[in-house]
């Protein structure tokens, strides 16, 4: 059985954001106790454990629908920091936020990460359409301007006002070049290796330039170049991959060569900074352990997999589940909306309404 885990959980390369438990609320008054992490920020504030439980219910659980608070997490799932929207005006769909990083964790790229995804949740999830905060430190308007914020005004205090749009968010064009890596079994759905080369085929067309580059990894000795599996890809690219995908498996036999499988995904893990699996390819990431937390669509893989690898992920009545760097579909659909999602964030807003545009779905609002 799955557990009622409501605490929400979004996944970077680098780092992850969640909803912390109550007893974390132990590194928040460590956090704000520390002078150097606090230094120019205010200063540090005596979080003692009889403000905890107000704090809690007003941006934990449940929330009073006007705030959003995680605790910033490395892969050795130690917290790092914080990242927060709060003050949400729901008639003008306006917030602030706040993002904290342990002095002795700076300069690693944390910062810049945690906000984008919670800015991905603040504008793709929650709703809202503009964030914005006073900036005091030089370091926090160069992250501003990297994530698309601009600068409306200079304040009195030599803060700087800033904000950023869910249009000019999405629009944004995160990088110019994406590797992507497809598993190839002989026993997989064959339509989930063709349908992402033809869509990224056409992303490509339409830019007028390779931004995704497109390679094929086999993962049985007897698949070679010459096979009628391959689509005649390019695979002499040897940089690390962006994204790799998984594809779902005929009659549930893409896993007759599963360690292999699995160990390639373990080693490609971290550099990624998208993982897609598609139905029994979801599987493959369960038994790597690394659903932990994740919001999981439901579909047929679920009966193949035993509950221990997926009893603390949520699963939702949805084609299509966008984890931050993990994303995983059930069906065609689903991963025709992956794509187009991961389109979204590697080359923008525009790019994906072309895309739709050339496929013929109606653009999204």
């Amino acid at each position: 059985m799955l557990q009622n885990n409501n605490l929400y959980r979004r996944n970077g390369k680098k780092v992850y954001i969640k909803q912390p438990e109550f007893n974390e609320m132990s590194f928040v008054k460590e956090l704000w106790a520390d002078k150097e992490t606090m230094e120019g920020i205010g200063g540090v504030y005596d979080f003692s454990r009889n403000k905890w439980e107000m704090f809690y219910k007003k941006m934990v659980s449940p929330t009073d629908g006007k705030n959003f608070y995680c605790l910033i997490y490395n892969y050795r799932d130690k917290p790092v920091g914080e990242v927060s929207f709060h003050g949400y005006d729901s008639s003008t769909s306006v917030a602030r936020f706040n993002v904290k990083i342990l002095a002795s964790q700076r300069k690693k790229g944390f910062g810049e990460e945690a906000v984008r995804l919670l800015l991905e949740y603040y504008f793709q999830e929650f709703g809202g359409k503009i964030i914005m905060d006073n900036i005091i430190t030089d370091s926090g308007v160069e992250l501003g301007k990297k994530l698309g914020f601009e600068e409306i005004r200079k304040n009195a205090n030599n803060s700087i006002t800033m904000r950023v749009s869910r249009d000019t968010f999405l629009r944004t064009e995160k990088c110019t070049k994406t590797n992507i890596e497809i598993l190839v079994t002989s026993d997989m759905n064959i339509l989930d290796y063709t349908m992402p080369i033809e869509i990224f085929k056409k992303a490509n067309k339409i830019m007028g330039k390779e931004i995704f580059n497109i390679k094929s990894i086999p993962m049985e000795e007897t698949i070679n170049k010459e096979s009628e599996i391959y689509y005649n890809l390019s695979n002499e690219n040897k940089e690390n991959p962006n994204i790799l995908i998984i594809p779902s498996g005929a009659k549930n036999n893409i896993y007759k060569n599963k360690d292999h499988i699995l160990d390639y995904i373990l080693s490609r893990y971290n550099e990624c900074d998208f993982i897609c699996a598609i139905e029994e390819g979801i599987t493959c990431l369960a038994l790597c352990r690394e659903l932990d937390g994740m919001l999981i669509p439901k579909g047929e893989w679920i009966k193949s997999i035993e509950s221990t690898y997926i009893e603390n992920c949520r699963e939702v009545n949805k084609n299509f589940t966008d984890n931050g760097k993990i994303m995983l579909s059930t069906n065609i659909m689903g991963s025709l909306e992956l794509y187009l999602n991961l389109i979204k964030k590697v080359g923008g807003r525009d790019l994906e309404q072309k895309m739709e545009k050339e496929i013929g779905i109606k653009n999204k609002s």
